[in-house]
């Protein structure tokens, strides 16, 4: 027979289980303990790489590619036809057009061109003022394909009834789109610059300001002035054949000369209005103030800051 156990070698027994099992115990507190201290330490930190990864996504969302990208497939074909809309209009009004009717459908036609050269173009969700844009830009060519069956309701010389005719409901919803595309393109390049920014950029919380003292605009970053501008020809219906950089250009001249103040201007609405309504812009003269306002502004690489189109 094997020897029996005495008391004392159950008492060591029970006391090595006991051990055992407070060390089992120790552990998991020890993990729970640490997680929680851990959990207290890290959450902050971790609550604020969530956020600004959020951010980043915000502010990546408008790399040079996508605005590049855009411009050559959806700004600059939509561009070219606006070029040749407003010229033939003016062509049509003061009588260089001979034969209107023919010259308004052959712009239906390309409105119908370029709508199916857009439409193809994928933006990325996460740039939704570029898909916004897009969209906008598609709604007005749909409508200008209608300018030559909108004119039927017209009779008589259409040079005496161009101004009825640009009046027309269709039109003037393609107009409005094109003006809302382009001010959410202006604005697109904003967020773009404040991608690359690592400080506050003056003015981004002030876009649609229209009514902005010029004192004020004229101290803003040059995004920030041609998106109010976009914003204040989006308001006044200023569907022209040159772009918010150069009225930029214009106001900007007119400021600095001070003949802005003489002639009693005091808001960018005001003086963008009043600019348009005498003629006195014209396409490309942002190139012939750039040396002397924009040479070291920061702009993304974009062919119209470049060179004239």
């Amino acid at each position: 027979m094997g020897k029996r156990l005495t008391i004392t070698d159950y008492l060591i027994a029970l006391l090595v289980v006991f051990l055992v099992f407070c060390m089992i115990v120790a552990f998991f507190y020890g993990v729970h303990v640490g997680k929680t201290q851990a959990e207290q330490k890290y959450e902050p930190l971790l609550k604020y790489q969530l956020h600004t990864s959020a951010f980043d996504d915000e502010q990546t969302a408008y790399h040079q590619q996508h605005l590049v990208s855009f411009y050559y497939n959806v700004y600059y074909p939509f561009r070219t036809f606006q070029t040749s809309w407003t010229k033939t209009m003016m062509d049509i009004h003061t009588g260089q057009e001979t034969d209107a009717r023919a010259a308004i459908k052959k712009m239906s036609s390309t409105a119908a061109e370029v709508y199916h050269s857009i439409e193809t173009m994928t933006i990325p969700e996460k740039s939704p003022l570029l898909q916004h844009a897009q969209t906008n830009y598609l709604r007005s060519l749909r409508l200008f394909q209608e300018a030559d069956a909108r004119l039927s309701n017209y009779s008589g010389p259409v040079r005496h009834a161009v101004q009825e005719f640009l009046d027309d409901p269709f039109i003037a919803d393609a107009v409005g789109y094109a003006l809302t595309a382009q001010a959410q393109f202006y604005e697109a390049i904003v967020k773009w610059h404040q991608s690359i920014t690592e400080e506050e950029l003056q003015g981004a919380d002030r876009l649609h300001d229209i009514e902005m003292e010029l004192a004020a605009w004229s101290e803003l970053p040059f995004n920030i002035q041609n998106s109010i501008v976009a914003q204040a020809m989006l308001e006044h219906r200023i569907f022209a054949n040159y772009t918010p950089q150069d009225l930029t250009a214009v106001l900007e001249a007119m400021i600095d000369s001070g003949n802005a103040e003489t002639l009693g201007w005091h808001n960018v609405t005001e003086a963008v209005k009043l600019l348009n309504d005498t003629n006195a812009v014209r396409s490309d003269d942002y190139f012939t103030y750039k040396d002397a306002y924009f040479r070291d502004e920061i702009m993304p690489q974009l062919p119209f800051y470049n060179e004239p189109q």
